[in-house]
């Protein structure tokens, strides 16, 4: 979780979001290289990742085992670049981020997750490694509809004006340069 000041916490739930039990054990992730939690309760286990440790598209080995966060940088200054979320070898969530380091403002446009990874933190993670390549920008996202679930997701990241885009001159010009 990204702060009010823009510094990295693990948030560590209280309860399992399956069982809603207290009786959560920290645990190491060897397969997938991550700090994770088990609930003792009903056997629930989840990883925890750092948005910060993004790796870039060039260098990425997209290949290996375990979560990975990969970087794709825009075409263009103020154009839409992609921060996505590997499983293994599969993308399970990526979020489409536009940056303006002019105007200190940063967009996200679209986050996506696969219809069996929904409701396992992917999307929050993807969002949050955005959040932090701009931590002192003003964010915004474009429209998000009025569904319940939509709007709980937003609620957990404040600084963000969800649903209020705000696109500078410079994200503007690149996308009329966008073919």
């Amino acid at each position: 979780m990204i702060t009010d000041k823009g510094s990295l916490r693990y948030d560590y739930p209280h309860t399992c979001p399956k069982c809603s039990s207290s009786d959560l054990r920290p645990q190491w992730r060897t397969v997938m290289r991550q700090p994770g939690v088990d609930c003792e309760s009903c056997g629930y286990q989840w990883c925890l990742i750092d948005p910060r440790q993004q790796t870039p598209i060039s260098t990425a080995n997209t290949t290996a085992i375990g979560l990975k966060l990969i970087a794709q940088p825009p075409p263009t200054t103020g154009g839409v670049g992609q921060i996505r979320l590997y499983l293994d070898q599969d993308i399970v969530s990526e979020v489409d981020v536009t940056l303006c380091g002019v105007c200190r403002r940063g967009l996200i446009e679209h986050v996506r997750t696969e219809q069996s990874q929904r409701r396992r933190g992917f999307a929050r993670t993807t969002v949050t490694a955005a959040l932090v390549r701009g931590s002192s920008y003003t964010w915004a996202t474009t429209t998000v509809n009025d569904d319940p679930v939509a709007r709980a997701f937003w609620a957990n990241f404040p600084r963000t004006a969800a649903g209020q885009p705000l696109w500078c001159e410079h994200m503007r010009a690149a996308w009329e340069r966008t073919p």
